[in-house]
Protein backbone atom coordinates (compact mmCIF):
# COMPACT_ATOMS: atom_id res chain seq x y z
CA UNK A 1 0.00 0.00 0.00
CA UNK A 2 1.85 3.13 -1.08
CA UNK A 3 1.76 6.11 1.64
CA UNK A 4 0.22 9.19 0.78
CA UNK A 5 2.24 12.55 0.47
CA UNK A 6 -0.22 14.52 2.42
CA UNK A 7 1.40 14.68 5.52
CA UNK A 8 4.57 15.33 4.34
CA UNK A 9 3.34 18.17 2.13
CA UNK A 10 1.58 19.64 5.34
CA UNK A 11 4.92 19.86 7.18
CA UNK A 12 6.36 21.92 4.24
CA UNK A 13 3.63 25.06 4.80
CA UNK A 14 3.74 27.93 7.09
CA UNK A 15 1.86 27.35 10.60
CA UNK A 16 -1.34 28.88 9.56
CA UNK A 17 -1.61 27.63 6.42
CA UNK A 18 -1.04 23.82 7.89
CA UNK A 19 -3.57 24.62 9.86
CA UNK A 20 -6.02 25.23 7.34
CA UNK A 21 -4.83 22.46 5.21
CA UNK A 22 -5.26 19.64 8.40
CA UNK A 23 -8.76 21.19 9.05
CA UNK A 24 -9.76 20.22 5.16
CA UNK A 25 -7.84 17.15 5.89
CA UNK A 26 -9.87 15.79 8.73
CA UNK A 27 -13.49 17.20 6.96
CA UNK A 28 -12.27 15.37 4.34
CA UNK A 29 -11.46 11.96 6.06
CA UNK A 30 -13.08 9.64 7.83
CA UNK A 31 -16.24 10.76 9.87
CA UNK A 32 -15.66 13.97 7.88
CA UNK A 33 -19.69 14.83 7.96
CA UNK A 34 -19.71 14.34 11.66
CA UNK A 35 -16.39 16.95 12.27
CA UNK A 36 -17.46 19.45 9.42
CA UNK A 37 -20.89 19.83 11.04
CA UNK A 38 -19.80 20.15 14.28
CA UNK A 39 -17.41 23.02 13.11
CA UNK A 40 -20.02 24.55 11.31
CA UNK A 41 -22.49 24.30 14.14
CA UNK A 42 -20.13 25.74 16.69
CA UNK A 43 -18.97 28.28 14.26
CA UNK A 44 -22.24 29.05 12.83
CA UNK A 45 -24.71 28.95 16.11
CA UNK A 46 -22.67 29.11 19.31
CA UNK A 47 -20.27 31.53 18.65
CA UNK A 48 -22.49 34.34 17.29
CA UNK A 49 -25.12 33.76 19.33
CA UNK A 50 -22.67 33.94 22.75
CA UNK A 51 -21.84 37.76 21.17
CA UNK A 52 -25.70 38.81 20.90
CA UNK A 53 -26.40 36.84 24.33
CA UNK A 54 -28.57 38.92 26.42
CA UNK A 55 -27.88 37.76 30.15
CA UNK A 56 -25.15 35.28 32.03
CA UNK A 57 -28.05 32.73 32.24
CA UNK A 58 -28.86 33.42 28.56
CA UNK A 59 -25.12 32.64 27.64
CA UNK A 60 -25.09 29.70 30.08
CA UNK A 61 -28.24 27.95 28.33
CA UNK A 62 -26.64 28.76 24.38
CA UNK A 63 -22.95 26.95 25.53
CA UNK A 64 -24.96 23.98 27.57
CA UNK A 65 -27.54 23.47 24.12
CA UNK A 66 -24.59 24.19 21.41
CA UNK A 67 -21.89 21.80 22.56
CA UNK A 68 -23.90 19.11 24.01
CA UNK A 69 -26.36 18.98 21.68
CA UNK A 70 -23.36 19.07 18.99
CA UNK A 71 -21.79 16.40 20.34
CA UNK A 72 -25.16 14.49 20.52
CA UNK A 73 -25.82 14.78 16.60
CA UNK A 74 -22.52 14.67 15.07
CA UNK A 75 -21.14 11.94 17.08
CA UNK A 76 -23.18 10.42 19.83
CA UNK A 77 -25.11 8.13 16.87
CA UNK A 78 -22.71 6.34 15.46
CA UNK A 79 -20.62 5.99 18.65
CA UNK A 80 -23.46 4.12 20.65
CA UNK A 81 -24.84 2.39 17.46
CA UNK A 82 -21.25 0.79 16.81
CA UNK A 83 -20.00 0.01 20.30
CA UNK A 84 -23.18 -0.59 22.04
CA UNK A 85 -26.35 -1.53 20.03
CA UNK A 86 -24.39 -2.97 17.36
CA UNK A 87 -22.92 -6.08 19.23
CA UNK A 88 -26.02 -6.60 21.65
CA UNK A 89 -27.86 -7.02 18.58
CA UNK A 90 -25.81 -8.92 16.78
CA UNK A 91 -25.89 -11.47 19.90
CA UNK A 92 -29.55 -10.86 20.09
CA UNK A 93 -30.11 -12.25 16.94
CA UNK A 94 -31.69 -15.58 16.15
CA UNK A 95 -29.27 -16.49 13.27
CA UNK A 96 -25.39 -15.91 13.81
CA UNK A 97 -24.26 -12.75 11.36
CA UNK A 98 -20.72 -11.81 10.06
CA UNK A 99 -20.07 -8.42 12.28
CA UNK A 100 -18.48 -7.10 8.64
CA UNK A 101 -22.32 -7.05 7.20
CA UNK A 102 -23.24 -4.90 9.82
CA UNK A 103 -19.76 -2.26 9.15
CA UNK A 104 -21.12 -2.44 4.84
CA UNK A 105 -23.79 -0.45 2.93
CA UNK A 106 -26.43 -3.19 2.01
CA UNK A 107 -25.90 -3.44 -1.53
CA UNK A 108 -22.15 -4.94 -0.65
CA UNK A 109 -23.95 -7.57 1.36
CA UNK A 110 -25.02 -10.98 -0.27
CA UNK A 111 -28.67 -11.25 -1.04
CA UNK A 112 -28.80 -14.72 1.14
CA UNK A 113 -27.46 -13.25 4.10
CA UNK A 114 -30.02 -9.99 4.32
CA UNK A 115 -32.89 -11.58 5.41
CA UNK A 116 -31.08 -12.22 8.78
CA UNK A 117 -29.07 -8.80 8.86
CA UNK A 118 -31.90 -6.52 7.57
CA UNK A 119 -33.94 -6.46 11.21
CA UNK A 120 -30.24 -6.16 13.07
CA UNK A 121 -29.59 -3.43 11.03
CA UNK A 122 -32.81 -1.98 11.57
CA UNK A 123 -32.77 -2.44 14.99
CA UNK A 124 -29.15 -0.87 15.46
CA UNK A 125 -30.42 2.27 13.50
CA UNK A 126 -34.12 2.65 15.07
CA UNK A 127 -32.18 2.42 18.61
CA UNK A 128 -29.09 4.53 17.91
CA UNK A 129 -31.19 7.38 16.94
CA UNK A 130 -34.05 6.77 19.77
CA UNK A 131 -31.12 6.63 22.62
CA UNK A 132 -29.99 10.18 21.12
CA UNK A 133 -31.81 12.31 19.57
CA UNK A 134 -35.36 11.49 22.12
CA UNK A 135 -32.80 10.09 25.35
CA UNK A 136 -30.66 12.32 24.74
CA UNK A 137 -31.39 15.71 23.07
CA UNK A 138 -35.26 16.10 24.14
CA UNK A 139 -34.17 15.69 27.54
CA UNK A 140 -31.38 18.04 26.98
CA UNK A 141 -33.88 20.98 26.01
CA UNK A 142 -35.99 20.57 29.26
CA UNK A 143 -32.63 20.17 31.43
CA UNK A 144 -31.79 22.78 30.47
CA UNK A 145 -34.87 24.86 31.77
CA UNK A 146 -34.14 23.01 34.97
CA UNK A 147 -30.59 24.04 34.87
CA UNK A 148 -31.67 27.86 34.61
CA UNK A 149 -34.47 27.97 37.24
CA UNK A 150 -32.17 26.00 40.04
CA UNK A 151 -28.72 28.33 39.21
CA UNK A 152 -30.10 31.58 38.05
CA UNK A 153 -33.54 31.64 39.79
CA UNK A 154 -35.45 32.31 36.44
CA UNK A 155 -38.30 30.70 34.67
CA UNK A 156 -39.89 33.00 32.45
CA UNK A 157 -37.65 33.44 28.68
CA UNK A 158 -38.54 37.40 29.26
CA UNK A 159 -35.99 37.08 32.41
CA UNK A 160 -33.72 35.06 30.89
CA UNK A 161 -32.82 37.83 28.37
CA UNK A 162 -33.64 40.44 30.67
CA UNK A 163 -36.36 42.17 29.24
CA UNK A 164 -38.95 41.96 32.11
CA UNK A 165 -36.42 43.52 34.32
CA UNK A 166 -37.48 47.25 33.46
CA UNK A 167 -41.19 46.65 34.08
CA UNK A 168 -42.00 48.25 37.43
CA UNK A 169 -43.80 45.01 38.56
CA UNK A 170 -41.80 42.29 36.84
CA UNK A 171 -44.21 39.71 38.76
CA UNK A 172 -41.97 37.14 39.43
CA UNK A 173 -43.16 33.67 39.76
CA UNK A 174 -42.39 31.30 42.26
CA UNK A 175 -39.89 28.36 41.41
CA UNK A 176 -41.45 25.74 43.76
CA UNK A 177 -42.67 22.61 42.50
CA UNK A 178 -46.18 23.96 41.24
CA UNK A 179 -43.99 26.06 38.54
CA UNK A 180 -45.50 25.16 35.55
CA UNK A 181 -41.94 25.16 33.99
CA UNK A 182 -40.62 23.10 36.35
CA UNK A 183 -43.36 20.61 36.41
CA UNK A 184 -43.14 20.82 32.64
CA UNK A 185 -39.73 20.13 32.56
CA UNK A 186 -39.64 17.11 35.18
CA UNK A 187 -42.54 15.44 33.34
CA UNK A 188 -40.94 15.42 29.51
CA UNK A 189 -37.71 14.27 30.97
CA UNK A 190 -39.68 11.08 32.39
CA UNK A 191 -41.79 10.67 29.06
CA UNK A 192 -38.53 11.41 26.31
CA UNK A 193 -36.67 9.12 28.47
CA UNK A 194 -40.04 6.29 28.52
CA UNK A 195 -40.36 6.30 24.91
CA UNK A 196 -36.16 5.94 24.19
CA UNK A 197 -36.57 3.17 26.46
CA UNK A 198 -39.48 1.70 24.31
CA UNK A 199 -37.70 1.90 21.21
CA UNK A 200 -34.80 0.55 22.43
CA UNK A 201 -36.57 -2.52 23.30
CA UNK A 202 -39.19 -2.71 19.95
CA UNK A 203 -35.59 -3.01 18.55
CA UNK A 204 -34.11 -6.02 20.67
CA UNK A 205 -37.20 -7.26 19.96
CA UNK A 206 -36.77 -6.65 15.93
CA UNK A 207 -33.43 -8.03 16.50
CA UNK A 208 -34.34 -11.24 17.85
CA UNK A 209 -37.56 -12.17 16.69
CA UNK A 210 -37.48 -9.68 13.09
CA UNK A 211 -36.14 -12.20 10.28
CA UNK A 212 -39.72 -12.62 8.41
CA UNK A 213 -39.61 -12.34 4.82
CA UNK A 214 -42.70 -9.82 5.04
CA UNK A 215 -41.08 -7.33 7.58
CA UNK A 216 -37.67 -7.45 5.83
CA UNK A 217 -39.40 -5.68 2.34
CA UNK A 218 -40.29 -3.32 5.24
CA UNK A 219 -37.35 -2.87 6.87
CA UNK A 220 -35.24 -2.77 3.55
CA UNK A 221 -36.60 0.79 2.10
CA UNK A 222 -36.17 2.13 5.14
CA UNK A 223 -31.68 0.42 6.21
CA UNK A 224 -31.12 1.67 2.41
CA UNK A 225 -32.38 5.72 3.16
CA UNK A 226 -31.51 5.94 6.95
CA UNK A 227 -28.11 3.80 7.44
CA UNK A 228 -24.99 4.51 8.98
CA UNK A 229 -22.25 5.80 6.59
CA UNK A 230 -19.19 3.97 6.09
CA UNK A 231 -15.82 4.40 6.57
CA UNK A 232 -12.05 3.16 6.89
CA UNK A 233 -10.28 3.68 9.98
CA UNK A 234 -6.34 3.90 10.10
CA UNK A 235 -6.30 0.06 10.86
CA UNK A 236 -8.15 -0.50 7.81
CA UNK A 237 -11.08 -1.58 10.08
CA UNK A 238 -14.73 -0.32 8.89
CA UNK A 239 -16.48 2.15 11.05
CA UNK A 240 -19.92 3.87 11.91
CA UNK A 241 -20.28 7.23 10.52
CA UNK A 242 -23.18 9.37 11.18
CA UNK A 243 -25.26 9.04 7.85
CA UNK A 244 -26.93 12.17 6.25
CA UNK A 245 -30.87 10.93 6.67
CA UNK A 246 -30.05 10.21 10.58
CA UNK A 247 -28.86 13.86 10.45
CA UNK A 248 -32.12 15.26 9.43
CA UNK A 249 -33.57 13.10 11.04
CA UNK A 250 -32.51 13.92 14.24
CA UNK A 251 -32.41 17.78 13.50
CA UNK A 252 -36.26 17.93 13.12
CA UNK A 253 -36.52 15.66 16.43
CA UNK A 254 -34.29 18.66 17.82
CA UNK A 255 -36.01 21.15 16.55
CA UNK A 256 -39.73 19.70 17.71
CA UNK A 257 -37.79 19.60 21.52
CA UNK A 258 -36.53 23.51 21.01
CA UNK A 259 -40.56 24.26 20.52
CA UNK A 260 -41.72 22.09 23.12
CA UNK A 261 -39.37 23.09 25.61
CA UNK A 262 -39.89 27.13 25.07
CA UNK A 263 -41.45 28.58 28.51
CA UNK A 264 -43.38 31.02 26.93
CA UNK A 265 -44.81 32.65 23.87
CA UNK A 266 -42.25 35.12 23.38
CA UNK A 267 -39.87 31.96 23.36
CA UNK A 268 -41.59 29.78 21.37
CA UNK A 269 -41.57 32.29 18.38
CA UNK A 270 -38.07 32.67 19.08
CA UNK A 271 -36.65 29.37 18.55
CA UNK A 272 -39.30 28.77 15.80
CA UNK A 273 -37.83 31.22 13.72
CA UNK A 274 -34.57 31.77 14.79
CA UNK A 275 -33.75 27.94 15.05
CA UNK A 276 -35.62 26.80 12.13
CA UNK A 277 -32.92 28.86 9.62
CA UNK A 278 -30.07 27.83 11.10
CA UNK A 279 -30.76 23.96 11.17
CA UNK A 280 -32.05 24.78 7.42
CA UNK A 281 -28.94 26.14 6.71
CA UNK A 282 -26.74 23.41 8.06
CA UNK A 283 -28.44 20.84 7.04
CA UNK A 284 -28.87 22.37 3.39
CA UNK A 285 -28.14 26.30 2.67
CA UNK A 286 -24.28 25.38 3.39
CA UNK A 287 -24.66 23.01 0.46
CA UNK A 288 -25.90 25.18 -1.98
CA UNK A 289 -23.22 27.88 -0.52
CA UNK A 290 -20.59 25.47 -1.40
CA UNK A 291 -21.79 25.10 -4.95
CA UNK A 292 -21.85 28.58 -5.37
CA UNK A 293 -18.44 29.48 -4.05
CA UNK A 294 -17.28 26.74 -6.49
CA UNK A 295 -18.23 28.10 -9.07
CA UNK A 296 -16.27 31.21 -8.71
CA UNK A 297 -13.21 29.46 -7.57
CA UNK A 298 -13.50 25.93 -9.47
CA UNK A 299 -14.54 23.14 -8.44
CA UNK A 300 -11.90 21.84 -5.76
CA UNK A 301 -10.36 18.48 -5.50
CA UNK A 302 -10.25 16.70 -2.88
CA UNK A 303 -6.80 17.22 -0.63
CA UNK A 304 -4.97 13.67 -1.08
CA UNK A 305 -6.22 14.05 -4.74
CA UNK A 306 -3.75 17.16 -4.64
CA UNK A 307 -0.97 16.02 -2.90
CA UNK A 308 -0.84 13.20 -5.09
CA UNK A 309 -0.71 15.70 -8.34
CA UNK A 310 1.56 17.54 -6.29
CA UNK A 311 4.01 15.51 -4.78
CA UNK A 312 7.74 16.70 -4.52
CA UNK A 313 6.80 20.44 -5.36
CA UNK A 314 5.61 22.10 -1.98
CA UNK A 315 4.97 25.00 -4.31
CA UNK A 316 2.74 23.63 -6.14
CA UNK A 317 0.61 22.36 -3.38
CA UNK A 318 0.20 25.21 -1.53
CA UNK A 319 -0.97 27.37 -4.78
CA UNK A 320 -3.82 24.63 -5.00
CA UNK A 321 -4.18 24.84 -1.14
CA UNK A 322 -4.84 28.70 -1.74
CA UNK A 323 -7.78 27.72 -3.76
CA UNK A 324 -9.09 24.97 -2.04
CA UNK A 325 -9.21 27.12 1.56
CA UNK A 326 -10.99 29.58 -0.25
CA UNK A 327 -13.84 27.03 -1.18
CA UNK A 328 -14.08 25.87 2.05
CA UNK A 329 -13.99 28.64 4.51
CA UNK A 330 -15.86 31.19 2.53
CA UNK A 331 -19.06 29.73 3.00
CA UNK A 332 -18.22 29.29 6.85
CA UNK A 333 -17.60 32.42 7.65
CA UNK A 334 -20.74 33.62 5.38
CA UNK A 335 -22.48 31.16 7.86
CA UNK A 336 -20.90 32.92 10.81
CA UNK A 337 -21.84 36.68 9.65
CA UNK A 338 -25.39 35.99 7.79
CA UNK A 339 -27.14 32.61 9.40
CA UNK A 340 -25.36 33.09 12.96
CA UNK A 341 -25.03 36.93 13.46
CA UNK A 342 -27.40 38.03 11.58
CA UNK A 343 -30.27 36.05 12.20
CA UNK A 344 -29.11 36.36 15.94
CA UNK A 345 -29.27 39.87 16.14
CA UNK A 346 -32.63 40.28 13.76
CA UNK A 347 -34.25 37.67 16.28
CA UNK A 348 -33.42 39.65 19.55
CA UNK A 349 -34.45 42.82 18.47
CA UNK A 350 -37.75 41.37 16.92
CA UNK A 351 -37.97 39.58 20.24
CA UNK A 352 -37.62 42.95 22.49
CA UNK A 353 -39.95 44.90 19.78
CA UNK A 354 -42.70 41.82 20.48
CA UNK A 355 -42.38 41.72 24.40
CA UNK A 356 -42.62 45.62 24.15
CA UNK A 357 -45.79 45.67 22.36
CA UNK A 358 -47.19 42.97 24.59
CA UNK A 359 -47.12 45.00 27.60
CA UNK A 360 -49.68 47.70 28.64
CA UNK A 361 -48.69 51.34 27.72
CA UNK A 362 -48.14 52.25 31.61
CA UNK A 363 -45.29 49.03 31.95
CA UNK A 364 -43.94 49.77 28.35
CA UNK A 365 -39.73 49.16 28.36
CA UNK A 366 -38.14 52.88 27.62
CA UNK A 367 -35.95 51.65 25.13
CA UNK A 368 -36.61 49.20 22.42
CA UNK A 369 -36.29 48.26 18.80
CA UNK A 370 -33.44 49.50 17.00
CA UNK A 371 -31.75 51.58 19.82
CA UNK A 372 -30.82 48.42 21.34
CA UNK A 373 -28.20 47.82 18.13
CA UNK A 374 -26.00 50.44 19.77
CA UNK A 375 -26.02 49.00 23.30
CA UNK A 376 -25.13 45.83 21.28
CA UNK A 377 -21.93 47.19 19.98
CA UNK A 378 -21.16 48.55 23.38
CA UNK A 379 -21.64 44.83 24.47
CA UNK A 380 -19.21 43.35 21.90
CA UNK A 381 -17.13 46.12 22.65
CA UNK A 382 -16.93 45.07 26.48
CA UNK A 383 -16.30 41.26 26.07
CA UNK A 384 -13.18 42.38 23.42
CA UNK A 385 -11.69 45.19 26.21
CA UNK A 386 -12.19 42.13 29.10
CA UNK A 387 -14.46 44.24 30.88
CA UNK A 388 -18.34 43.07 31.95
CA UNK A 389 -20.72 42.98 29.02
CA UNK A 390 -23.38 42.18 31.58
CA UNK A 391 -22.72 45.41 34.19
CA UNK A 392 -25.36 47.43 34.49
CA UNK A 393 -25.46 51.04 32.51
CA UNK A 394 -26.22 54.75 33.33
CA UNK A 395 -28.78 56.64 31.72
CA UNK A 396 -30.58 59.49 32.36
CA UNK A 397 -33.82 57.88 32.34
CA UNK A 398 -35.94 56.71 35.43
CA UNK A 399 -36.82 53.76 34.12
CA UNK A 400 -34.75 52.51 31.44
CA UNK A 401 -34.56 49.29 29.72
CA UNK A 402 -31.58 47.81 28.75
CA UNK A 403 -31.47 44.43 25.86
CA UNK A 404 -28.21 42.82 27.77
Amino acid sequence: MSISPLPSLLKTLPPAQRLLGNIIRIKEGAGGLSHTKFVQDTTIAWMPKMLVSRSKAESSEISLLEFVESALIYYAIPLVGGKFFLPLFKKLSAKPIKSEYLLKPLSEIPKAAQKSVLPVKAAIIFSSIAATAIGGEYVLNFAKNLMTAKVYKKSRFSDVVNLSAALPNPNNPALDQNNPVITKSKRRIKQALGVAAAFIVGSALLARFGGGSNITKVLEPFVKKFDFAFSSAKNGKKTLGLGRNQMLTYMAIGYASYIDAARDKLERVEVASRVGFILGYLAFGQELIDKAVGKIFGKAKPLAQIAAETAGNPAAFRKALVSKSAVTFIPLLFGMLVAGLGVGLLSRLWTAQRFKQAQPQSQSPSIAGTQNLALFVKRVSARASGRNPFAPQKTGLSSTFVLN
